[in-house]
């Protein structure tokens, strides 16, 4: 996953990039949203970054009834930005917001 990044201002700045896997199917024994990974990248005023996060099957699994780490077909929320996702970030474009399916069957790791 990547995103744009443009520090608008007049100023140079810095802003701490956040990547959020959201599992709207998660069950009570698992977290509907987590950080998955975060960048911490520093701008001139005006400049402009291609950050990149690589999604391994560990970000994505879940645990199981049996303590088993699994990764499950279903559909899945990414999100880049500077701040927890929500519709008016993303409205905004502070938030970029993208749906990943996964396909197969229940896979251990």
């Amino acid at each position: 996953m990547e995103g744009a990044i443009e520090n608008t201002g007049a100023l140079k700045g810095e802003e701490v990039v956040q990547l959020y896997i959201q599992n709207p199917n998660a069950d009570m024994l698992n977290p509907h949203r987590t950080l998955a990974a975060f960048e911490r990248v520093s701008f001139e005023s005006g400049e402009r970054k291609i950050v990149t996060f690589k999604i391994s099957k560990e970000q994505l699994s879940v645990v199981n009834g049996k303590g088993q780490k699994v990764v499950r077909p279903g559909a899945y929320q990414i999100s880049v930005g500077g701040a927890q996702p929500s519709e008016s970030r993303a409205k905004q474009g502070s938030v970029l917001i993208e749906k990943l399916t996964l396909t197969g069957r229940i896979t251990a790791i």
